[in-house]
């Protein structure tokens, strides 16, 4: 009611005052218009000029009437509108969602309502004494944000919705979002407002949390679902290796029987590894290893490996393209290549042609979803059954396969993608029923150097050295391959079965230890650890780690790792190049 007798008497002030100052104003116009007309024309009766000013004056007053109305009905709706937008404002200040506060030209808070005190942790007291200064709430990395915020107040009049964190009193940092504005036209005081929202960003985390505990799970659920099968194929390899093993020991007297049947027991090996990877690559992240490579050479090099995988019936053409330089991991893109070359195996139903081949290439924005530049094509065709739309557009999903049962896993092509994805590549397939089927991967292209080491036939050419040194490994077994291996290579070997029988031979031989061999993953003092006590005694020391642990690389950053199982001749290489290097 009192708001309403406001609005009514200011209203009814401004109207009485307009419509007086129209009445006098017209009034006064008309007297004296028509006292100088009846001066000017002369003879007419002065009753008439009387009747035609009193006639003037009622017009002049009733038009003064209705504009004093009409100003009377404006000014009581603008009343109303203000105070709405003021009660409005006024519940929105207290309500505490949003923090509000006034600012002087030094950045000293002057007015807050209680929202915003709760949000920064100060009391109405220290604002009143002038101690909330805005450049005591702002992190350092939230400085420069705040620098433009001011920019654009200066240009525009007030600064666009932006997040930040502010400095509670007490240290602790609380994100809000919120903005700033002039409240002057001099730009000496500004007015801002500021939203917490410390509980959504909360619950956003515990979101993600969720989701990822979900993948994991559907993960776990989907292995578990696959272990009878994956069972299945892996007794399978290992009983393929076993009986001709066996072979092989029974026919020692014939070395093309012998070769023949160890090359059976090599391939079916090769595709365990390829199993457990693949297992390994989905259920986590592997060890990534990146490094300088010439894609030609490592192609090369894998050929007849990979001629064994898919039998004679089946021929692989090799056709190089320029010297293709690409930073990567050589042991997964080998992975990349058995797993591509695998699955065209298994498309052809008794022959045909695999053809793997490389080029340059340089792409601009006319590929979608891959950012221009010079890359490294290389393609893997084969003349296979093909494959149809519907097939295409889940051929990289996970668990996915149209292999028959106990034949596929489903997880060759979705590691595949996960590789060249983390080797920054891009992956596409084209395949046409009945006609075969295409794969395109794109690599980043480095820019071939004078110092790059050269290859010949795919094979680093290898410095002969020689050295003493120290095999630290758990299985008794693996113990005795590896130091067979590198004595057959002319190396001097030590061997230990333990972190701590490591620490102890090595202070029995010193300086003769030039290289250490190393599993990570044992008990009592592991491989990194008993690494770290033999190289404060001797900094100079190399070191290179084999461990069949898909994260073990996170024990151990300084190191090379390498990936069981590995092959003979990759462990001479590596320890050639480490001692080398």
């Amino acid at each position: 009611m009192r708001a309403e007798f406001s609005i009514t008497l200011s209203a009814r002030s401004a109207a009485v005052r307009i419509a007086l100052l129209y009445f006098a104003g017209s009034a006064a116009w008309v007297v004296l218009s028509d006292s100088i007309l009846h001066g000017v024309i002369r003879g007419a009766p002065p009753v008439l000029w009387q009747l035609e000013t009193v006639k003037g004056l009622i017009f002049v007053f009733v038009s003064a009437g209705i504009v004093g109305a009409a100003v009377y009905r404006c000014q009581r709706q603008q009343e109303k509108a203000r105070l709405v937008t003021e009660s409005k404002l006024r519940k929105l200040r207290e309500s505490g969602l949003i923090g509000i506060f006034g600012y002087d030209e030094t950045g000293t808070v002057k007015q807050a309502n209680d929202a915003f005190l709760r949000i920064i942790g100060y009391t109405k007291e220290e604002l009143c004494k002038d101690e909330i200064v805005l450049a005591q709430l702002t992190p350092v990395e939230y400085v420069h944000r705040n620098a433009v915020a001011d920019r654009k107040i200066a240009t525009r009049g007030f600064s666009p919705i932006y997040e930040q964190e502010l400095l509670r009193k007490d240290g602790a940092r609380i994100p809000v979002i919120g903005g700033r504005a002039s409240a002057d036209s001099k730009g000496d005081y500004g007015i801002g407002y500021m939203l917490d929202i410390s509980g959504l960003k909360k619950a956003e985390e515990e979101k993600d949390a969720l989701h990822a505990q979900l993948l994991q799970s559907e993960k776990l659920n989907a292995v578990g679902q696959l272990a009878a099968g994956v069972a299945h194929d892996f007794n399978n390899l290992l009983n393929i290796i076993i009986g001709y093993c066996s072979l092989a020991q029974t026919t020692a007297e014939s070395p093309a029987a012998v070769r023949n049947n160890t090359d059976h027991a090599i391939k079916a090996a090769t595709d365990a590894t390829v199993l457990i990877r693949q297992l390994l690559a989905f259920g986590r992240k592997q060890n990534f290893h990146n490094s300088t490579l010439e894609l030609n050479a490592l192609i090369e090099g894998h050929c007849q490996m990979l001629q064994r995988l898919v039998g004679e019936q089946i021929m692989i053409c090799f056709s190089p393209g320029p010297p293709a330089w690409i930073a990567g991991d050589g042991i997964q893109l080998q992975q990349v290549l058995m797993n591509l070359v695998t699955n065209a195996r298994d498309a052809m139903e008794h022959d045909g042609t695999i053809e793997i081949s490389t080029a340059h290439r340089t792409l601009g924005a006319e590929v979608q979803d891959v950012p221009s530049g010079d890359y490294v094509m290389l393609k893997v065709s084969d003349t296979g059954k093909g494959m149809d739309a519907g097939v295409l557009g889940r051929i990289f999903d996970p668990f996915f396969t149209t292999k028959e049962p106990h034949r596929g896993t489903g997880l060759g092509l979705s590691t595949t993608y996960g590789i060249i994805k983390q080797s920054n590549g891009h992956i596409s397939v084209d395949s046409v029923p009945n006609q075969g089927t295409t794969f395109t991967i794109l690599l980043p292209l480095l820019e071939e150097a004078a110092t790059r080491p050269k290859l010949i036939k795919g094979v680093r050419q290898r410095t002969v050295v020689t050295g003493t040194i120290l095999v630290v490994e758990d299985s008794i077994e693996l113990q005795e391959l590896f130091v067979s291996v590198l004595e057959r290579a002319g190396f001097h070997v030590l061997r230990a079965s333990s972190g701590v029988e490591a620490v102890n031979v090595a202070d029995r031989f010193g300086d003769k230890i030039d290289l250490v061999i190393s599993d990570i993953v044992m008990p009592r003092l592991n491989g990194p650890e008993a690494v770290n006590q033999l190289v404060e005694r001797r900094p100079q020391l190399k070191v290179i780690f084999v461990s069949g642990y898909a994260d073990a690389a996170k024990l151990t950053s300084r190191w090379v790792v390498l990936q069981k199982p590995v092959a003979p001749d990759a462990l001479i290489e590596m320890v050639h190049q480490t001692l080398a290097a």
